[in-house]
């Protein structure tokens, strides 16, 4: 039965293959690694923004962005602001660049590390976060975390910092937004199943014709700063940047959020959610509207390209608002896709009726069976 399949990939013959070959190109791989392998089922990281409620992973990925970034977001007029406008934006840009910093500080495994992810969520710490962001001003640089343990019911202090990050000259490794694909299912009873599927890199990964797979290249994702919740580990999983989101009114899912693209994924998700919670968009909408991204953050793909002060801009953002967003110290850079494969998903609580959206961006495909 499964146990059996299960037992043959995790300590059979399956396991040997991909142990050996491996051990063939000098990885570390092993049997006891495969053979003690679990997966875990733990209870999602939710929060609450425009009187739904928020939910997904916690900060063994970089799930909880979401939820901090909206409840910076909650102390501006969004709608009054206006969608796309160069103050919104920049509004936007400056609450996620601020919530990267508390990622790069604060994010890892909650089974290895302590994080203090009750101050992270608080909304108090959000208020104090919230006057960081200057009007007329973008943050230059990477920005330095908060101190959220402040807010946080336990005690800990602020994690060993990493080195400062170095500006880069190239490019982000295009090969990181080959190997991910979000799905989401929804059913007339209700029920709905998001997932963010990816083992990373395919043009960097192991492949094994024998069996027609790859080794997932997460790894790549850990940093070597003894004493940061991130740092490699055995056993432990890297903060990885797969999330998505089911968003819930009075205690019942409503919708579903995912989208592939590596440090983009945060930055697309919010925008999604906002579009839809602030702005009122349908799916479609919601996803075919123009984002931005913001690259002032050290990337978690390697060779980790840290690009201070960058704002990716889409096509569909006029050049009057890329001439205000510069003035405001924004360093713009014109792109094809911030984000790509995006899903929203929509169930009326009052009808059942179930819509969705395909993303122009890639192939995606919206499907009602």
């Amino acid at each position: 039965g499964l146990q059996a399949a299960r037992n043959e990939f995790y300590r059979g013959s399956i396991a040997k293959t991909l142990v050996d070959g491996s051990a063939r190109v000098g990885g570390l791989l092993s049997m006891d690694d495969l053979a003690n392998y679990q997966s875990q089922f733990s209870p999602p990281v939710s929060s609450s923004f425009e009187g739904y409620g928020i939910s997904g992973h916690d900060t063994w990925t970089q799930g909880p962005m979401l939820q901090q970034t909206l409840n910076i977001l909650e102390q501006f007029d969004l709608r009054t602001i206006g969608h796309n406008s160069p103050e919104y934006i920049h509004t936007v840009t400056e609450a996620l660049k601020l919530v990267f910093g508390d990622r790069e500080a604060y994010y890892g495994d909650p089974e290895f590390a302590e994080v203090p992810i009750d101050g992270l969520l608080s909304k108090a710490y959000a208020v104090e976060r919230s006057a960081l962001i200057v009007p007329e001003r973008a943050i230059p640089e990477q920005a330095a975390p908060g101190e959220p343990w402040r807010f946080s019911n336990a005690s800990g202090i602020a994690p060993a910092r990493k080195g400062a990050a170095q500006a880069s000259h190239g490019v982000t490794d295009p090969s990181s937004a080959e190997g991910t694909t979000h799905v989401s299912v929804l059913d007339n009873h209700g029920n709905m199943v998001c997932s963010t599927i990816s083992g990373g890199a395919f043009a960097k990964s192991v492949f094994f014709p024998d069996l027609g797979c790859a080794l997932s290249t997460r790894i790549e994702m850990f940093n070597c700063e003894p004493g940061h919740p991130n740092v490699v580990e055995p056993g432990k999983r890297p903060r990885t940047t797969l999330i998505n989101y089911i968003v819930s009114k009075d205690g019942k899912p409503v919708m579903t959020i995912g989208c592939p693209g590596g440090e983009n994924q945060a930055q697309a998700n919010l925008q999604l959610v906002l579009n839809v919670l602030v702005f009122g968009m349908d799916p479609q909408q919601a996803v075919e509207a123009p984002r931005f991204a913001s690259q002032n953050v050290e990337n978690s793909f390697y060779p980790h390209v840290y690009l201070p002060g960058q704002l990716d801009l889409e096509p569909g953002i006029p050049e009057s608002t890329a001439e205000a967003l510069a003035a405001k110290g924004h360093v713009i850079a014109r792109t094809a896709t911030c984000g790509l494969g995006a899903t929203v998903s929509v169930r009326d609580p009052q009808t059942g009726n179930l819509s969705t959206s395909g993303d122009p961006r890639r192939s995606c495909y919206a499907l009602g069976l």
